[in-house]
């Protein structure tokens, strides 16, 4: 066992932490976004829908999408011979959450 860590390789530009965490928290927040807009819009315009079994499924699909992104995301980055992939698991999946952040405060 050698107590020195090889050196990684260059990575790709979309994989390094931030550009990865922007691009990959696109996707869940596009889902979450339709999912509540159209309940809104819903709300709004004098349809009756049931409101929790809505929020519910949006936070189904918003969980899922997150985790499989974040995954993916893990994924390439360790194929990519980097062996830092925690923060970069994190950020991923805590950045769609300042998008829908920032859709609230819209």
């Amino acid at each position: 066992m050698n107590p020195i860590p090889r050196q990684i390789p260059p990575l790709p530009p979309l994989l390094r932490v931030w550009p990865a965490a922007v691009v990959s928290s696109v996707l869940p927040f596009a889902a979450t976004f339709l999912e509540m807009f159209y309940a809104l819009q819903s709300l709004f315009s004098s349809k009756v829908y049931i409101a929790y079994g809505v929020a519910v499924v949006t936070f189904l699909i918003s969980a899922l999408t997150v985790g499989l992104t974040t995954i993916l995301v893990s994924y390439f980055a360790l194929t990519s011979e980097d062996y830092r992939w925690h923060w970069r698991s994190f950020v991923t999946g805590g950045s769609c959450a300042i998008w829908l952040f920032g859709y609230g405060l819209v």
